[in-house]
């Protein structure tokens, strides 16, 4: 149903959440992982946001190779202005998951463009408070939660610093 261009995208965007499920079930973990990355790529529409968190759906992707390869694909749909804003949002999520440092660099451009969507520099900014680095990223957040760009920015940055806070009170 995911390969077939006539469906509505909702029915593709479903088909592509229930493989997540297949593949934590017990399906054939080499046909949906080659979907799912394929489908990583769709520019149009929410499916390759779907594909991305599909991926690491229920918990930790195990494999250093597909974790990889999963960060990489996240990337390049964060970092892709050509690609659905929806599938931006959920890639940059994705490519936090692990504190890569590619990721978190990204995540740093994208919080600070001005040039950038508002919900994008959002997520952007949820990444970053959900990584272990928050700390490192203090003065980050610090300088968005002041700043007079938009009032969600500031709350997003005030909500990531609270979160950094107690996790070093951990």
């Amino acid at each position: 149903m995911y390969q077939n261009a006539g469906q509505d995208i909702v029915v593709r965007d479903y088909a592509l959440q229930h493989l997540g499920h297949l593949r934590e079930d017990g399906g054939d973990q080499e046909l949906i992982t080659a979907t799912l990355y394929s489908a990583a790529s769709q520019k149009n529409g929410p499916l390759a946001g779907t594909a991305l968190l599909s991926l690491v759906q229920n918990g930790e992707v195990h494999d250093p190779q597909q974790r990889e390869t999963t960060t990489r694909l996240a990337l390049q749909a964060a970092s892709n202005p050509e690609m659905d804003l929806r599938s931006r949002i959920s890639a940059i999520q994705v490519a936090g998951r692990w504190n890569d440092p590619a990721s978190l660099t990204l995540a740093t451009e994208i919080a600070l463009s001005e040039a950038s969507p508002i919900p994008l520099r959002l997520a952007a900014i949820a990444t970053i408070g959900a990584s272990g680095e928050a700390n490192k990223h203090r003065s980050l957040l610090q300088s968005l939660s002041n700043s007079g760009d938009s009032p969600r920015l500031q709350q997003a940055a005030q909500a990531a610093i609270k979160s950094a806070q107690a996790a070093t009170n951990e």
